[in-house]
Parts: C-alpha cells; sequence; structure tokens
C-alpha cells in the first residue's frame, strides 16, 4: 500500500513539472509572440521569425 502511494506522488510529481514546464514554455512564446509581433509589423520579418521560433521548438524537445 505505501509503495502504491509513493509511486502515486512520483508520477503526480512528474506530471506538475510536465505541465509547469510546458506552461513556462506557452507564456514564453506569447509574450515572445506579442512583443516581437508589434515590431514585425514595421520591420517586416516575419518569416526570419517564424523560423527562429520553430528552430527553438525542434532545438527544445
Amino acid at each position: 500500500m505505501p509503495q502504491n502511494r509513493t509511486g502515486r506522488m512520483n508520477s503526480a510529481k512528474y506530471l506538475a513539472a510536465i505541465f509547469s514546464q510546458m506552461l513556462v514554455i506557452l507564456v514564453f512564446r506569447i509574450v515572445l509572440y506579442v512583443c516581437l509581433g508589434q515590431h514585425d509589423r514595421l520591420s517586416g520579418n516575419r518569416k526570419a521569425l517564424d523560423e527562429w521560433g520553430q528552430h527553438r521548438g525542434t532545438s527544445q524537445q
């Protein structure tokens, strides 16, 4: 019984860690998108920004 409880705690901690990491990445991307999105209309380097975002996404995973 205690072994099952610790296993459940470990899986809960693992899920919480994954969720918090995803949340941080999501918030970071939203902030980046909003900040650079406004600057982007002036400079027009949207394609470079999208490529950089995709490269960052693949390198992070």
